[in-house]
């Protein structure tokens, strides 16, 4: 039988995205978190997804050069759950995601509460397969429009 690479683990995954999230929250590139933690911007990329565990000292480097303590960089427990801190700064790993913020503050009340409501009634769909209602979507404060184009 073969030996076949494992997995990463739970909590290497997690240390590696709190890592990416973190970054990318200051606005850090791979290349500029390489050379303060003394290692190849290609060793960042594994750490970040986590095919690559990274030891504690290094971790103390790495959280130095993203101001921040090691702590927040670990999960809360052994299957990998991150901090609740942690989870919100996942958000700007996503591509698009720091446009997204910065247009979203960018609106007023009740434009953020609208866009609120279609990504509630989105992301419910995939829940239940059904189609958010027009109402829902605009939480009755903007009129709908009479066709979406899909």
């Amino acid at each position: 039988m073969a030996d076949r690479p494992r997995a990463p683990h739970p909590v290497d995954v997690a240390v590696g995205h709190a890592v990416r999230a973190r970054r990318l929250s200051i606005g850090a590139s791979q290349e500029a978190l390489a050379e303060a933690a003394g290692v190849s911007f290609q060793q960042i990329q594994k750490y970040e997804s986590g095919a690559n565990r990274i030891s504690c000292s290094r971790l103390v480097q790495i959280a130095g050069a993203l101001a921040c303590s090691p702590a927040e960089l670990l999960p809360n427990g052994p299957s990998g759950e991150l901090s609740e801190r942690t989870e919100e700064l996942s958000f700007f790993a996503h591509p698009g995601a720091r446009q997204l913020a910065r247009q979203f503050m960018a609106l007023d009340g009740v434009r953020q509460r609208s866009v609120r409501n279609i990504v509630e009634a989105v992301a419910s769909t995939m829940d239940d397969g059904e189609e958010p209602s027009a109402a829902y979507v605009t939480g009755g404060d903007m009129e709908a429009p009479a066709h979406v184009p899909a």
